[in-house]
């Protein structure tokens, strides 16, 4: 074995399995989210009174998504039809055609927000946030948005 540099040595033989002048397989690269479905926010506020804005934030996301080049977006009314249906994630994920999906939650209590977004699919993520403002300028949602690109 030929030594590096008083560091150690370096392996020259070739890899069990690997055919004469091909490279040793490397593992797949991780699939391009390439479908994204919204799923409607819950509403977990103590008096269950934020339904409006629970749909809003749904839609205000899947608005925002729509401007992402390359990624096809599911409706919200293809999206909405599983509000409250309990379905597994995956099994809905299949449904709509999307490898990625986003849903939330909203609690409310007193003067405080907090609007919780979870993504499943390619990477699984969860992103707070404690106080609401404006969705859209809020860079928490920009990094949501950042990590679907």
């Amino acid at each position: 074995m030929p030594m590096l540099d008083d560091s150690g040595y370096q392996f020259v033989a070739p890899l069990a399995g690997a055919a004469a002048g091909e490279a040793a397989a490397s593992p797949p690269p991780e699939p391009e989210i390439s479908a994204i479905a919204v799923l409607p926010f819950a509403d977990m506020s103590p008096s269950r009174d934020q339904d409006y804005l629970c749909e809003g934030l749904a839609e205000e996301l899947i608005s925002a998504l729509t401007h992402v080049d390359g990624l096809r977006v599911v409706s919200r009314t293809a999206s909405f039809q599983f509000r409250s249906t309990g379905a597994d994630i995956r099994e809905i994920g299949r449904q709509l055609g999307a490898g990625t999906l986003l849903e939330g939650s909203v609690r409310k209590a007193n003067e405080r927000l907090r609007v919780t977004v979870r993504g499943w699919g390619k990477r699984d993520w969860v992103e707070h946030d404690p106080d609401y403002d404006s969705l859209r300028d809020d860079p928490r949602f920009q990094r949501l948005l950042a990590k679907l690109k």
